[in-house]
């Protein structure tokens, strides 16, 4: 029966790294686009908008399983460890956030980039999530509501 499983496992994935990256793909990287376009068809108002995406990162932290931390962990350590999947892995992120902001690009302060914005949005929530994953007392609810008020008073009108 093992040999049987390592046969099929290995006709889909070539390691053990990929059908983790796969996963996480498929269940943290699909669940923020979810989260984008659920944010925009809620609302026209970037703010309120933001508001949703960060407050529901805020909650998916303080309430992650012991599972999706390690998921989470491990998406972010491939970051790292291999620059063309986590380029890929950024660039993702980016383009989730960048529909976004292109979304409601009028409520953009001038000369700010929808492009710019998301960029910076990765950056910020990325390095939110370093700090929680690394830090089991980080507050993460009061990070992201910094961010939020960051974000508005810094990109929007």
């Amino acid at each position: 029966c093992v040999d049987i499983a390592k046969k099929t496992f290995y006709n889909y994935y070539g390691s053990k790294h990929d059908l983790l990256v796969d996963i996480c793909q498929s269940e943290l990287l699909q669940r923020t686009d979810d989260l984008i376009t659920e944010a925009i068809e809620q609302s026209d108002d970037l703010a309120t908008q933001l508001e949703f995406v960060l407050g529901v990162l805020a909650t998916r932290n303080s309430t992650a399983s012991k599972l999706e931390r390690e998921l989470i962990g491990y998406l972010v350590g491939s970051l790292s460890t291999n620059m063309s999947q986590g380029a890929s892995q950024l660039q993702f992120m980016s383009n989730c956030y960048q529909r976004l902001f292109s979304h409601s690009k009028a409520q953009l302060k001038e000369g700010l980039s929808p492009q710019f914005c998301a960029e910076m949005t990765v950056g910020m929530t990325n390095i939110i999530t370093l700090n929680w994953l690394h830090d089991d007392n980080y507050d993460t609810l009061a990070r992201f509501q910094s961010l939020q008020g960051y974000l508005k008073s810094s990109m929007l009108k």
